[in-house]
């Protein structure tokens, strides 16, 4: 018998893509470029799920792979140091008047969505 291949419905995409373990190919490799140029193990890791197969679109969806999203599984310890990174990066391209930078915000932003996945992590321990 061959498996049976299930289609996943709008509603189910949307469900899967807006958890605290689903991040975007932008975010995913915003986040491994900036850790291979740190040279930080964890950078692989995001490179293989990269690699792998997204969450599967339903089937009328319009976008391209501009448009994955995949769950990630990181340890505590690696997500924390993620956010660290990121939280300093955004530190780094403020103005010295203090007002933010469109750098220190996309920065902030990669920071918040790590956070909201460190919190998941935490929470299911």
């Amino acid at each position: 018998m061959k498996p049976q291949i299930t289609q996943i419905n709008a509603d189910e995409y949307k469900k899967l893509c807006v958890q605290p373990n689903a991040f975007s190919r932008n975010e995913l490799e915003i986040t491994e470029k900036i850790l291979r140029e740190k040279n930080l193990s964890v950078a692989l890791h995001l490179s293989d799920t990269l690699q792998t197969s997204p969450i599967k679109k339903p089937e009328k969806h319009k976008g391209d792979k501009f448009t994955d999203y995949f769950l990630i599984t990181l340890l505590e310890s690696e997500a924390e140091m993620i956010v660290d990174i990121f939280t300093d990066l955004e530190a780094q391209n403020i103005e010295n008047d203090g007002m933010t930078t469109p750098m220190a915000s996309s920065y902030a932003e990669v920071a918040d969505k790590w956070i909201t996945y460190l919190s998941f992590i935490g929470m299911k321990e």
